[in-house]
């Protein structure tokens, strides 16, 4: 009967321990592909044009981040998620060959951070539901991601 009571607790203790690493990083994690980007400063819209099948991207996990633009990869990434459903986006790398407006904008999204002028930075807020991800940042745009 011990035993059996042992075993309860561990997997209750197991199994709490797991989500709470979870819950750390907001539902974040997962593959996330972007759908739509709006720009606060003109109140306009912008779909990602259909492509090829490297449709923008990010990875997300456990607080690092990698995945590509339509034109360039990125690895290597951090992030960090504050009180308030609050995301910025750290040191990362990427190739460089010459952007389009999405992977410019997408950049804008990852260094928003470091362009904020005030100290500590403005993070980004995000909102995870139902499989999308927005993120908004202090800057001009707000990022639309559907989970893939």
């Amino acid at each position: 009967m011990k035993q059996a009571i042992f075993l309860l607790f561990a997997l209750i203790f197991f199994g709490a321990a797991s989500c709470k690493k979870e819950s750390n990083y907001g539902g974040l994690n997962g593959t996330w592909q972007l759908v739509e980007i709006y720009d606060k400063s003109d109140n306009k819209t912008f779909i990602p044009p259909a492509s090829s099948g490297n449709d923008p991207a990010l990875t997300l996990s456990s607080g690092k981040f990698s995945g590509h633009t339509l034109v360039n990869s990125i690895s290597g990434g951090t992030y960090s998620v504050k009180p308030g459903d609050l995301v910025i986006f750290n040191s990362y790398t990427a190739t460089s060959v010459s952007e389009d407006m999405w992977g410019s904008m997408l950049f804008t999204m990852l260094n928003a951070c470091s362009l904020s002028s005030s100290a500590p930075c403005g993070a980004s807020t995000y909102i995870v539901t139902a499989g999308t991800l927005e993120i908004d940042t202090p800057l001009r745009y707000t990022f639309k991601f559907v989970r893939s």
